[in-house]
Parts: C-alpha cells; sequence; structure tokens
C-alpha cells in the first residue's frame, strides 16, 4: 500500500514538475509571439516609410515634368503668336501691294 502511496506521490510530484514546464513554455511562446509582432510593426513601419519616400520622389518628377511641359507650352504658344502676327502682316503688305498696282 505504501508503495503504491509513493507512486501516486511520484505521479503528483511529475505532474507539478510537468505543468511548470508548460507554463515555462507557454511564457516562452507569449514572449516569442510578442517579438514577432514588433518585428512585423518595425517592417510595416519601414515599409510604409519607404513607399511614401517613393510616392514623394515620384511626385517630385511628376512635378519637374509638368515644370518642363508648362515651359515648352509657352515657348509654343509665343512661337504661335509671333507666326500669327507674322502672317496678319504678310497678308496686309500683300493687300498693299494688291491695290497700288
Amino acid at each position: 500500500m505504501k508503495e503504491v502511496f509513493n507512486q501516486m506521490e511520484a505521479g503528483v510530484d511529475q505532474n507539478t514538475v510537468d505543468k511548470k514546464c508548460d507554463e515555462i513554455k507557454r511564457k516562452n511562446l507569449l514572449i516569442e509571439n510578442d517579438n514577432l509582432i514588433v518585428e512585423c510593426l518595425s517592417k510595416d513601419v519601414f515599409y510604409t516609410t519607404t513607399n511614401s519616400m517613393l510616392i514623394v520622389f515620384k511626385f517630385s518628377d511628376m512635378h519637374d515634368a509638368y515644370s518642363v511641359a508648362q515651359k515648352r507650352i509657352a515657348e509654343l504658344e509665343a512661337e504661335n503668336s509671333n507666326l500669327t502676327q507674322k502672317i496678319q502682316k504678310d497678308d496686309h503688305d500683300e493687300m498693299i501691294k494688291h491695290f497700288q498696282t
């Protein structure tokens, strides 16, 4: 009977040890989970920042291209205006010659 009692007591002791081991494993898993969450958040912040910077650079490039296009439009409008004035002057001169003869 005493041997059965000792075996039961050893079983209880083993269960206590197993329970503490399981608690330690659980705490280690929670710590690992927290570390993974921190890593994911830091990567998310990095990718968000990188993406934002790329958008800013693209916007800057687009703004530069827009400025170049505006300058070219202004040049073409000035050239068009000059050509229109020249045509009008040439037509006027042609009409004067025509009526003078």
